[in-house]
């Protein structure tokens, strides 16, 4: 999910955090593919596939 939205940043040893981090800071790529799909990660995007299975065993 993370590539996929471009939201994770990621690294390979502790030593290339504070580059992956700088890069971030700068370019603030992370928090605009965040804003971008914002929608898709909240509980109301899915609320209606979650509710179906509950109101089939209500029947």
């Amino acid at each position: 999910m993370l590539r996929r939205d471009g939201t994770g940043r990621f690294y390979r040893s502790a030593e290339d955090v504070a580059s992956v981090l700088a890069e971030e800071v700068a370019g603030r790529r992370g928090a605009e593919a965040a804003l971008a799909v914002r929608e898709r990660h909240t509980s109301d995007a899915h609320a209606d596939r979650l509710v179906d299975p509950f109101r089939s065993l209500a029947r």
